[in-house]
């Protein structure tokens, strides 16, 4: 009896370790996340300044970036701006 209760809390013992030590380590993670890549205004910019997510889904598009790639205010679309875009010689 005294060994099954020896067990049980060394066991409970190393679970509540387990979860501090798991959630220190998820809060250093959080901490360290990195600046983002561009640190500009959106709103306050002379240049086109198009801003997509992940998968490239075009989410904004200021007004300078609008007359270049003649979207109307509408949604911006990727597949409209690649027939604008030419790659550079290399």
């Amino acid at each position: 009896m005294v060994l099954l209760l020896f067990l049980f809390g060394f066991s409970l013992f190393g679970t509540v370790f387990m979860l501090a030590r798991l959630r220190l380590e998820r809060q250093a993670q959080a901490e360290n996340l990195p600046e983002t890549v561009v640190q500009v205004n959106l709103l306050d910019n002379d240049a086109a300044v198009l801003v997509a997510q992940g998968r490239g889904k075009l989410v904004y598009a200021n007004a300078r970036a609008q007359a270049w790639f003649g979207l109307s205010g509408g949604e911006p679309d990727l597949e409209l701006l690649l027939e604008y875009v030419q790659p550079a010689e290399t």
